[in-house]
């Protein structure tokens, strides 16, 4: 792992459950300015209730088998994300954001990092999971400069015609077998 980047004025940590509406401000910002990196779509999310954003941010924030990680700038504003969450006998890494203005400064992985920190932490035997469009060079490159690697599956993009994702995956940090 590379070591951390100082960035002055930005901060990664764990998304706070007062937050959620610049949570829910930050998701449909992602779906609206890159549609397909992610497996949902602003139409879609843009309608959910003020309930469910509440949710999701109290479970980033405090939820033992999930996390939610922001960039958080010095004034609060979130400008970047990402979520990992145990699902079933791996952990899942998705939503891995970074505004377009902040793109180039090693943001995306300092928020790599910590989440897969907390998969170290938490779930040291399993693998990390994660689906991507490989059109997104920079995503898939960040995700190989951390071990992962291809798993030869793919599967369509729900709302991308034409569009696939292809499946990742990196092995526990510790060796045991996966």
């Amino acid at each position: 792992m590379q070591p951390k980047l100082r960035d002055p004025g930005l901060e990664v940590d764990r998304i706070r459950p007062e937050e959620w509406p610049r949570l829910r401000d930050l998701r449909l910002r992602a779906l609206r300015e890159d549609p397909l990196a992610f497996g949902s779509r602003w139409k879609r999310e843009r309608s959910f209730p003020e309930e469910l954003w509440r949710e999701r941010a109290r479970q980033g924030s405090e939820a033992w088998d999930q996390g939610t990680w922001v960039l958080r700038e010095k004034e609060g504003a979130l400008s970047g994300m990402v979520t990992a969450r145990a699902e079933g006998e791996v952990v899942a890494i998705f939503a891995l954001w970074v505004e377009p203005r902040l793109r180039g400064r090693h943001l995306g992985s300092r928020l790599l990092d910590r989440a897969l920190l907390w998969c170290r932490t938490q779930y040291p035997r399993r693998n990390v999971v994660l689906h991507v469009n490989p059109r997104e060079a920079a995503a898939v490159a960040l995700y190989v400069r951390r071990g992962f690697v291809f798993t030869g599956e793919s599967e369509p993009l729900p709302h991308g015609i034409f569009e696939i994702v292809v499946g990742m995956r990196k092995a526990p940090a510790d060796g045991a077998p996966a």
